[in-house]
């Protein structure tokens, strides 16, 4: 995270442009994703999940009997040999393959969620982080503020939670940041900021809250479709600065890979890093 705030402060175009801020990982928004009020907006995305879940364990099932596991193995191994000649010949392909028939069988979750605290009391929570960062006056806050938690994409690693955020016990960050963001976006709780701790966000401020992909930089930006209008032209420039330092990122990140010594430019570090992600 470090050098991924190093290479977004050196693309500012002045001393007072860009300005990074290092918190907790859980942006003092401890959310438990299992508690939450969830609403699922992608239609049967809960049935085919489901349905998947039970053929799973119906696979898992037949695996333990010594005919049946024979049997699975013998029908799937034309399928396992091909998937490891495609991924020893064209590791891309392979992804992208994996990744269209995964969306196919089951289309990316898309969900809300009401909002975890009160008032009073997401108020308190952001002023605490607001103070320790020294953002209390009008003047601390730009336009744009965007929060990055931090996640990582690992494939059958023991170690996963470790390449996750400490501070959220091992998991992503991305939605604590999202609920900061919405919070500190809604006009009720500035105004308890105000009146409570004096603290004032100014009125054309804007807080996007979003997730760090650690290896494979990638960015994810969410509840764009609330952002203003008036602020496009500062999201756009965001977008684009944070696609220019997680290039820079993944380079600098592979030139201290095994086997990576061949990556030159940042696009090319960008498919490195997406694959080895997925090795």
């Amino acid at each position: 995270e470090e050098s991924f705030r190093r290479y977004i402060e050196a693309l500012a175009d002045g001393p007072a442009d860009i300005e990074t801020f290092g918190v907790s990982g859980f942006f003092n928004m401890e959310v438990n994703e299992d508690r939450l009020m969830l609403t699922q907006r992608t239609r049967g995305y809960s049935d085919r999940k489901k349905l998947l879940s039970e053929l799973s364990l119906a696979y898992e099932k037949a695996t333990f009997s010594p005919l049946g596991s024979v049997v699975i193995s013998a029908a799937l191994l034309p399928v396992a040999a091909g998937e490891l000649l495609l991924k020893s010949v064209s590791p891309s392909a392979t992804v992208a393959l994996e990744d269209a028939f995964s969306n196919a069988v089951l289309p990316p979750s898309r969900t809300d969620f009401a909002p975890p605290f009160s008032t009073e009391e997401v108020a308190g929570r952001l002023a605490q982080l607001f103070r320790n960062i020294g953002t209390t006056w009008e003047a601390d806050f730009a336009r744009l503020a965007v929060l990055t938690g931090h996640g990582a994409s690992t494939v059958n690693n023991p170690f996963a939670a470790a390449y996750s955020c400490d501070a959220c016990s091992g998991n992503e960050g991305g939605l604590s940041a999202q609920v900061f963001a919405r919070a500190a976006n809604d006009r009720a709780v500035r105004d308890a900021l105000q009146q409570r701790y004096g603290i004032s966000i100014p009125v054309d401020t804007w807080f996007v809250g979003g997730r760090h992909d650690t290896t494979t930089d990638t960015v994810e930006l969410y509840d764009l479709h609330l952002v203003p209008q008036s602020h496009e032209r500062d999201l756009g420039r965001a977008r684009s600065i944070l696609d220019r330092a997680r290039a820079q990122n993944a380079l600098e990140r592979c030139s201290k890979f095994f086997l990576a010594g061949e990556i030159q430019t940042p696009e090319a570090a960008l498919q490195h890093v997406r694959l080895r992600a997925r090795d």
